[in-house]
Order: C-alpha cells, then sequence, then structure tokens
C-alpha cells in the first residue's frame, strides 16, 4: 500500500497565493509559463505562458497552457503551440514569447497573438495562431515556411511594417470587436506604442484603423480592460528588469484618446 501511494502523482490545493514560494500545479510540478496572458472563458480562466524550465536565454519549449475554476489551483494540459521547429528566413521561432488569446466573436475559434525573437532578442514578430479548444493545439496562420512578420507591412506609415514587442490584445464587452495594443520599439520612424482592430477572423489587422496612442515606444506589459463606461490601459515604463514606473491611462473608446489617469506608483498613488 505504501509503494502504490507513492506512485499517484501529488496533487498539489492552494488555497491562497504564497509569495516568494515555488507555485506548484495539481500535479505538483511547477507552474512554467513565463510571460503569461489569460483568457477567461465558459467560468474557467486558461493561462498562458512560454515554457523556460530547462531552456536557455533566448530559446523555450513553446506556450503551455494551464486552467483553473479559482486562480489558486492549476491544472497543466501542455503545450499549446510549439516552437518553430524548422529555422524561419528571420530567424524567428525557437523563441515564443508574451502569447494572448482571445476566442474570437467573428469564427468562434481560439485565437493566439505571440512574439517571435531572432537570436539577440531581434527582429521582434508577431505570429498568429488557431485552435478550435482553448488548450490547443494551435497551427500557425499565414506563411506555414516563415509564420513571423510585422504587424500591416505595406501600410503608408511604414513600408516593412511595424515591429511586435510587448502586446496584448482585447476584446470589447460592448461589441466583442477585438483589439491589439503593442510596442514597436524605437526606430527612426518613431512609430511609438500603437493600436489596431482586429479583423473579423482575429488574424489580422485593420489597415484604416492604426492609432499611435503614444509617440514613445517606451511602455511595455500593457494591459487594457473596460470598466463603468471607461476603457482603461495599464503599461510599464521600460528599464529592463529593473523596477520601474506603472502608467494608467483611460479612454473613452478603445482606440481613443489615453489620457494620463493620475496613478504613478513613484507616490504611492
Amino acid at each position: 500500500r505504501l509503494l502504490l501511494a507513492s506512485l499517484i502523482p501529488r496533487v498539489a490545493s492552494f488555497a491562497a497565493f504564497r509569495s516568494g514560494e515555488p507555485w506548484l500545479d495539481t500535479h505538483g510540478r511547477v507552474i512554467d509559463a513565463h510571460g503569461a496572458g489569460f483568457l477567461v472563458d465558459g467560468g474557467v480562466t486558461y493561462w498562458y505562458g512560454s515554457q523556460r524550465n530547462g531552456w536557455k536565454c533566448c530559446h523555450d519549449g513553446g506556450i503551455n497552457v494551464y486552467s483553473s475554476r479559482d486562480l489558486y489551483s492549476w491544472t497543466a494540459h501542455g503545450l499549446a503551440l510549439r516552437t518553430y521547429q524548422t529555422r524561419s528566413s528571420t530567424g524567428n521561432g525557437r523563441d515564443l514569447e508574451r502569447p494572448k488569446v482571445v476566442r474570437c466573436a467573428g469564427t468562434g475559434q481560439y485565437v493566439m497573438w505571440v512574439r517571435g525573437t531572432g537570436e539577440g532578442n531581434t527582429p521582434q514578430l508577431a505570429a498568429v495562431a488557431v485552435s478550435s479548444s482553448p488548450t490547443g493545439s494551435f497551427s500557425y496562420v499565414g506563411n506555414i515556411s516563415d509564420p513571423f512578420h510585422t504587424v500591416d507591412p505595406g501600410n503608408p506609415n511604414i513600408e516593412e511594417g511595424y515591429q511586435f514587442a510587448d502586446a496584448t490584445l482585447f476584446q470589447d464587452p460592448a461589441s466583442s470587436r477585438a483589439f491589439v495594443y503593442w510596442r514597436t520599439r524605437v526606430n527612426s520612424h518613431h512609430t511609438g506604442f500603437r493600436a489596431m482592430e482586429l479583423t473579423d477572423d482575429c488574424t489580422n489587422v485593420r489597415r484604416e484603423s492604426d492609432h499611435q496612442l503614444f509617440q514613445t515606444a517606451n511602455r511595455e506589459a500593457p494591459a487594457v480592460f473596460h470598466a463603468r463606461g471607461q476603457y482603461y490601459l495599464w503599461a510599464s515604463g521600460t528599464a529592463g528588469w529593473s523596477p520601474t514606473t506603472t502608467h494608467l491611462y483611460t479612454a473613452d473608446s478603445p482606440l481613443g484618446a489615453f489620457n494620463r489617469s493620475g496613478f504613478d506608483n513613484r507616490r504611492g498613488g
């Protein structure tokens, strides 16, 4: 009986967040989902993130997915999206970061936008993948020989398209329309921090919706939500791994003029 008990997988149950302790999934393994994105669907929260344990810099195992009904205990479902094993022409795909998923109102499919980076963290490009299930597996969309690309290449502002750095997806609860918000990195075109509406299938952008929200590109880790008739955009400054300022902006629409709301964590606000 002791032998049988030792062979049964240990189930980890959490009833509180434990700061500073390893967070285990329901099988007793450390949760491995770096640079997370979350989706709430049918009363279940899904956690997507890069598989980093055991991998060296600039490479990872792909995008893991976990699910939870209470935000404390998380069940692992394995890889939702594998890294791009065939070396792409852009050098991207061995490192997938910052996955964001929506359930597309136009198709009912689950659509993931994810950042791919080449060696040395550049270039930073987008890839889109779809699945009929929130736990995957997800399949790349577009040029399967190299699905990594800039956002909206051929647009009149910057012919080669925008680089795709830290980003988030947001689905407006009022209209079910989906939007992407992202940092385009610093370059000679000063493309800044931008937002665009997604197409009906959520796999591309509507060119006419192109908005530069901020001239500076020094905003990352964006998060957007809607409450009490206002749209809120949270973002941090850019200081590598060092602590930095948190910024909060509000607007009257998803692509509106996001104005600073006065929150600045350096002042304890």
